[in-house]
């Protein structure tokens, strides 16, 4: 492999399969607090679907596409190799179509997700508002990906039937798409902070809480770069510098690699307070306390009825633990109303 061609497998495999891990830990914790599962949870599950299902393709296209390696043109001007070209524009078709709903589904999950939570009526209606906006925006991008020519299979020929075709200007499409989702992903960062803002909360749990939904923002700065790198593709196009496209845009499909994953991991995180308190009070964690405290105990020169110590100081300190996890628990946020919280998001909220 040569190129960008390595990066592509190394990034693809690892973002994925920590997308797919956090997924799994999403589901677990729900059943280790014992909570039904809400539409935030089943809507994660196709976009994670759509995100390996990218992941798979791009893979394909690196090496029956060259996507990440050199296109060798002739003395006119085309690929050399016209055939590797066309399996390369047939393989970036399915990565544009796919990119929408990816995007688009793990937002809406987090937008029911804050729905739940924040059970106020205003922001049940700047939920509900945000949620068709997403809707709307999905099917319209999803589309216009499906059918960017007339007939679609210029799009990827390359034949002379393309003067007789209808395409619509798609670098020009790409950028709007791009720029919309970054924001959208800006207002899926800003939405909560507002109530968050009003909980009667010390400070610190404050800063605790915009942390963990803060987290969409690493999301935010993927989409932020690989609109610049779309909009450099564009001018570059439009002064005939772009040539060796499989090449050029490389990094751009690069910064979808880590994206679409990441967006899926984020959207977990903040549910996954069940596992740690499970993993803090398991017996692997009374275990590493205890070694730690015989190893300080012995270097402190300490001998006396060494065995009942330690077992009374691992006991203390599993309990120390138990009690940070608990009081940053979102358990006690629910009681500290934004506004008027119903009874059903301090559950959800006791939950992450």
């Amino acid at each position: 492999m040569t190129g960008y061609k390595p990066s592509f497998f190394i990034i693809g495999v690892l973002f994925s399969a920590l997308a797919i891990f956090s997924v799994w830990l999403r589901f677990l914790s729900r059943r280790l607090a014992k909570q039904p599962y809400g539409i935030d949870d089943w809507l994660i599950i196709p976009a994670l679907v759509c995100s390996c299902a990218w992941t798979l393709n791009a893979l394909i296209c690196t090496q029956a596409g060259n996507l990440g390696g050199h296109t060798q043109l002739t003395a006119n001007g085309d690929p050399a190799n016209l055939e590797t070209y066309r399996v390369f524009l047939k393989q970036y078709y399915v990565l544009v179509v796919l990119w929408t709903p990816g995007v688009g589904f793990t937002k809406l999950s987090v937008a029911f997700l804050y729905k739940r939570i924040f059970a106020t009526h205003r922001f049940i209606l700047a939920a509900w508002t945000m949620i068709w906006f997403l809707v709307l925006w999905i099917l319209a991008f999803t589309l216009v990906a499906l059918f960017p020519c007339a007939p679609i299979h210029v799009y990827w020929s390359g034949s002379a039937a393309a003067q007789d075709a209808k395409c619509i200007n798609l670098p020009a499409m790409y950028i709007v798409n791009k720029a919309t989702n970054a924001i959208l992903d800006l207002a899926t960062l800003i939405l909560p902070i507002a109530c968050i803002y009003r909980l009667q909360i010390p400070l610190r749990q404050k800063l605790a809480i915009v942390g963990i939904f803060a987290l969409g923002g690493l999301v935010l700065v993927t989409g932020v770069v690989r609109l610049v790198t779309h909009i450099r593709a564009y001018y570059s196009l439009r002064r005939h510098e772009l040539t060796d496209l499989t090449y050029e845009d490389a990094p751009s499909v690069l910064w979808v690699a880590v994206e679409l994953p990441l967006g899926v991991i984020c959207a977990n995180l903040p549910l996954m307070c069940p596992v740690w308190k499970s993993f803090v009070r398991s017996n692997f964690m009374v275990r590493l306390a205890s070694r730690s405290l015989v190893s300080r105990q012995f270097s402190d020169g300490d001998f006396e009825h060494p065995e009942r110590r330690v077992e009374q100081e691992a006991g203390a300190e599993v309990a120390r633990r138990s009690a940070l996890v608990d009081e940053e628990n979102l358990e006690e946020y629910s009681h500290a109303r934004c506004g008027v919280i119903s009874s059903n998001s301090r559950k959800t909220m006791a939950e992450v």
